[in-house]
């Protein structure tokens, strides 16, 4: 009994502390679901495009159609962290932080839509992983960016703390740097896993 006791103490204190972390991944997930159900549905106009987006180096050959490639696997992701970190240096940036995970998951649940409709369960399982990255930095930077939005919108209240800001602003520019990186390894995997489709 104690040792069921202690695993559910330390269970609360998981869920306590990455509430932040539900919040966002339900967003997300809502977006996925979103997407893939409005994939059918898509207008004609728009059909084009995912049909340019879906081919492995858009048209290209060479270093471009490599680069096309490359390109094509980090532009949401890179977006994504970018207008994240900008919002975390707003003072006003939680609703941007609050949008950006059902956009997001929105794309990814277009894309995996058309992708399994035109290109079977092989492609759909290989582009996975380069999801799953996406979706973890994507989650890491809405929760960085969270955190230094509320404790600069704290600042101006009366009576505030203003000590340790740089350390937050440090530690804010390193965390998103992680999250840059892991953008372009998102891309990588992804630009490598399509060579294999």
């Amino acid at each position: 009994m104690p040792r069921t006791s202690r695993f559910m103490k330390q269970f609360h204190t998981f869920l306590g502390t990455n509430s932040r972390l539900f919040l966002f991944l339900t967003l997300l997930l809502a977006g996925v679901v979103a997407g893939c159900l409005y994939a059918p549905h898509l207008p004609a106009q728009y059909r084009p495009l995912l049909t340019l987006l879906e081919q492995n180096n858009g048209g290209f050959s060479g270093f471009s159609g490599a680069l096309f490639a490359f390109l094509r696997h980090s532009l949401v992701t890179l977006c994504a962290v970018g207008l994240l970190m900008l919002s975390g240096m707003s003072l006003c940036g939680v609703p941007v932080t609050l949008a950006v995970p059902p956009l997001y998951g929105g794309i990814w649940g277009l894309f995996l839509a058309t992708t399994l409709e035109s290109r079977g369960t092989v492609a759909l399982a290989l582009a996975l992983p380069e999801a799953l990255l996406g979706v973890w930095t994507v989650l890491i930077a809405c929760a960085e960016s969270l955190r230094l939005s509320l404790r600069l919108t704290a600042l101006v209240m009366p009576g505030s703390q203003k000590s340790g800001l740089w350390r937050d602003f440090r530690l804010f520019f390193l965390r998103f740097l992680l999250c840059f990186s892991l953008a372009l390894l998102s891309s990588a995997a992804g630009t490598t896993l399509a060579v294999l489709v």
